[in-house]
């Protein structure tokens, strides 16, 4: 049997698409999911703790991290109040190096006067 000439740019027939589908995985077991702005505020609205507290100690942090601690904290003293749970998190941030208090979080940053005075003058700031 003669096949038929094809042009090069069309596409060839994919997969059947329930082969494809049974086959392929929708999670993602590999991926780390970071926290994010939304993730913060999110978490902000439903504890009372302030979005900065959080910040501050879960910034580059895992999703799950900074859901399972926070859960833990109101957890461990649910009739605390939210300073009592803000000091709890940022104590814990600081004594495990999260988020800002990580080591090498402020390394890559130079944070004197005379630096933006060079990036203004080669027009960087």
């Amino acid at each position: 049997m003669k096949r038929p000439r094809r042009c090069w740019n069309t596409p060839r027939p994919g997969p059947r698409r329930e082969l494809f589908m049974a086959e392929r995985s929708l999670a993602h077991p590999t991926r780390t999911v970071r926290v994010d702005h939304a993730v913060l505020e999110e978490i902000s609205e439903l504890t009372g703790i302030e979005y900065r507290v959080l910040s501050s100690a879960f910034t580059g942090e895992q999703k799950d991290l900074a859901l399972d601690f926070v859960k833990t904290a109101v957890a461990e003293n649910p009739e605390g109040t939210l300073e009592e749970w803000q000091r709890f998190v940022l104590a814990w941030a600081k004594e495990n190096g999260s988020g800002e208090y990580r080591p090498d979080y402020w390394d890559g940053y130079e944070l004197t006067y005379e630096y933006n005075e060079y990036l203004r003058s080669i027009g960087q700031l």
